[in-house]
């Protein structure tokens, strides 16, 4: 990951969770991990490895903030039956707090400046709690100015 250059051309970043993948969501729904597939790796370890490529190709010291816009989605929320999950950037942090990641938020509020929480499922029925799979896409392209006149 450190021999990557594109992180100093990108307009901003995409972070993808899979709810499956931490702690406490396996053990509530331990009966559908069958049916999940779930990554393995901590968010706060993937985080790391990031923070770790700007800093070496980005020039991104370690007390810094990044400054371009990072978008962070949960993904699978279909598949998350008794959680409220929606639309709402302060209820992606409020549910990542609710299933104990504050380290990693901790670590998003002193590592970058500019974060929204976008949430996703393949459910159509679920069409009004979640967003648009272009909004985070959109959302980065409107705070580098791109279409802005």
């Amino acid at each position: 990951i450190n021999i990557q250059k594109y992180n100093e051309y990108s307009s901003g970043i995409i972070f993808i969770i899979d709810p499956f993948s931490l702690e406490k969501v396996r053990k509530k729904y331990k009966n559908k991990l069958s049916t999940v597939a779930a990554s393995q790796d901590s968010i706060d370890d993937i985080l790391s490895r990031l923070l770790t490529s700007l800093e070496s190709t980005s020039n991104l010291k370690k007390t810094e903030k990044y400054k371009k816009p990072f978008a962070i989605i949960l993904n699978k929320i279909d598949k998350l039956e008794d959680e409220i999950i929606n639309k709402d950037s302060k209820k992606g942090k409020e549910q990542l707090e609710a299933w104990g990641e504050n380290h990693f938020l901790q670590k998003i509020s002193v590592r970058f400046e500019n974060v929204k929480f976008f949430s996703f499922s393949t459910m159509k029925s679920l069409k009004n709690t979640q967003n648009d799979i272009m909004d985070p896409v959109m959302w980065i392209a409107n705070n580098e100015g791109f279409g802005k006149k």
